[in-house]
């Protein structure tokens, strides 16, 4: 079983944010991720990176729109004549 949650900290405990269904005395394995470290940049206020900006801008303006069909048919060519060179 997988279940994702948000809690936060209280006087060292972790309290969900929500109402959780767990079995009582039930033993589990918790990852903590910091949801600070995590955060997109708009949320935390800060500048995004150059990559993040560029990974924005390729995604609102794929310079691939359109041209999805020409790209597999490329691969498929690519495919088809690749030969290793030890298999010459």
């Amino acid at each position: 079983m997988t279940i994702t949650f948000e809690v936060k900290v209280s006087h060292g405990l972790l309290e969900p944010l929500e109402q959780v269904d767990l079995p009582e005395g039930e033993k589990l394995t918790v990852t903590v991720i910091n949801k600070a470290e995590t955060a997109h940049p708009k949320e935390t206020g800060e500048q995004p990176s150059k990559w993040a900006l560029l990974a924005e801008k390729i995604h609102k303006e794929s310079p691939l729109k359109g041209h999805g069909k020409d790209l597999l048919k490329l691969i498929k060519e690519f495919r088809e004549d690749f030969v290793f060179k030890h298999d010459e």
